[in-house]
């Protein structure tokens, strides 16, 4: 938290500084029109840990998405992202006889929340701040029963036998806040880059899972 509240302090200076030069604005009113844009994002590696000694540390990790969202005025907007990120874990975990089982792989993490954003100025230069809610689909690639083997006939093949392993995973209740920058580049071209803390319901004993992360988007308005 401490690193998204000296980001949005820089924000604000930059923009300030920004407008002190003039930065010429262009007819590009963000009231009334669609913005759609591709999502990069970078998140921060996270540990965990509970009373009974089971531990789990996510490595960051760079992932992807999408937004398409509709600006009421030129500081309300309502819209969609979605997110996929894939980082690796190790978790530790500790039975009711004190025993431990280390797992190292792969965690897969989509995450679909609407959003409302509000830019604090009306010019083509403006900080945001952004909620969202919505669900999270987790994957912990870790199988939670024995291999399922399957057959089928192909046409050109013949039969074709494979096996197919059900993991843990489940999908819960998320939540999220943002602040950022957003510069209309162009009437129909935009960037946004801004700090993003996603926390997870996991409904859990070992509690909720925080995500934070550094974000852009490139995106078109029409």
């Amino acid at each position: 938290m401490k690193t998204a509240i000296i980001f949005i302090l820089c924000s604000l200076s930059v923009t300030a500084s920004a407008q002190s030069f003039r930065v010429p604005s262009t007819d590009n009113s963000r009231a009334n029109k669609w913005d759609m844009s591709l999502i990069l994002f970078n998140t921060e590696s996270e540990d965990y840990g509970n009373p009974g000694g089971s531990t789990l540390d996510v490595d960051s990790e760079t992932g992807w998405g999408f937004s398409i969202a509709y600006n009421i005025n030129a500081n309300l907007g309502l819209g969609f992202d979605f997110s996929y990120v894939r980082p690796r874990y190790k978790a530790v975990l500790i039975d009711e006889d004190e025993m431990a089982t280390e797992i190292g792989t792969k965690l897969d993490v989509s995450t679909g929340q609407f959003k409302g954003i509000w830019n604090i100025l009306k010019g083509p230069l403006t900080p945001y701040v952004e909620a969202g809610l919505g669900w999270t689909y987790i994957d912990s690639n870790v199988a939670d029963g024995p291999p399922i083997t399957g057959c089928w006939f192909d046409p050109f093949l013949g039969w074709v036998c494979s096996t197919f392993y059900s993991t843990y995973s489940d999908t819960s209740f998320s939540y999220s806040g943002a602040l950022g920058v957003r510069w209309q580049v162009s009437p129909e071209f935009f960037l946004r880059g801004g700090y993003n803390q996603t926390r997870i319901d996991l409904s859990s004993a070992a509690g909720d899972l925080d995500l934070g992360s550094w974000r852009i988007d490139i995106g078109t308005s029409f």
